[in-house]
């Protein structure tokens, strides 16, 4: 049965139940003037692994179509380019990130925002300019904070979490997040590191740490740390979430254990990219 889905728009009715089709329905039904954005945009750009359920159409101030069930029209003054993906046409990443915030759930904001810009491999700079052009936009400035963190270093909500809510005191200062290092031609990227001390702090994500081969790998990174005289604590998603106090009162007390100790490690070399871990929240 084919279902009247929008002006000279029909599709089968079962169809609409399938994310891809819906988009292709609402993008062929907003066009010219509209656009897919939001959420649903990410997960056209392959930045978000659950597809929507709903679709945003993005749309000038005189986009007067009455929406479809499965549609929602947020009007914006400002100009925004349009791009095809599979035939669906969308506003790009950077300004997807900025309209997804509002329609994310509250309880998965921050983590989904931080997923799509690493899958995305975004400037979080660019991104906060192009939130500055939007006049309104609700929690913009939670919105910058994160996307300065993300700059930083702060690139899942496990290494969020820590960072802002775990090891923000004055007694962890002295950690570089996100630190380059090179052994023997090898280069690393680690989440914590006191170079004093000779201390890494290391976040295990739920993901990433689930198989057999990656524990191998940090077995064997662990390792080489320990060649140049780094000790290295590893802390689960469940520690960091669950017992924060815990966290910091180990780090602390391993702080204190390595105490005076040294040796030489190199920096970052120059001109190359530092290898880092494939891993998740």
């Amino acid at each position: 049965m084919a279902v009247h889905a929008a002006p000279g728009l029909f599709v089968a009715a079962e169809r609409l139940t399938d994310p891809r089709a819906r988009l292709d329905v609402a993008s062929k039904w907003a066009a010219p003037a509209g656009a897919v954005g939001g959420v649903a945009a990410l997960w056209v750009h392959g930045l978000l692994a659950t597809p929507p359920t709903n679709v945003t159409i993005i749309a000038p101030h005189g986009f007067k179509r009455t929406p479809l069930p499965f549609t929602a029209v947020r009007r914006f003054t400002i100009d925004m380019a349009h791009r095809s993906v599979g035939g669906i046409t969308t506003v790009p990443p950077i300004d997807a990130v900025v309209q997804a915030w509002v329609e994310f759930d509250p309880a998965r904001r921050i983590g989904a925002t931080l997923d799509a810009m690493r899958a995305g491999r975004l400037d979080a700079q660019l991104v906060r300019q192009r939130l500055d052009e939007y006049p309104q936009v609700r929690g913009r400035s939670a919105l910058s904070m994160l996307l300065a963190e993300f700059g930083g270093g702060a690139t899942s909500f496990l290494e969020h979490r820590a960072r802002t809510q775990v090891f923000n005191g004055p007694q962890f200062r002295d950690f570089v997040w996100q630190a380059p290092l090179r052994i023997r031609g090898s280069r690393y990227v680690l989440d914590m590191l006191h170079r004093s001390a000779l201390l890494a702090i290391e976040l295990d994500g739920r993901a990433f740490h689930g198989d057999n081969e990656a524990r191998l790998r940090d077995i064997q990174r662990d390792a080489e740390l320990a060649t140049v005289g780094i000790a290295t604590v590893r802390l689960t998603y469940g520690d960091v979430m669950g017992r924060p106090e815990w966290c910091r009162r180990t780090v602390l007390l391993a702080l204190q254990a390595r105490a005076g100790r040294s040796t030489s490690i190199e920096g970052p070399e120059q001109g190359g990219s530092p290898r880092r871990r494939g891993r998740s929240a």
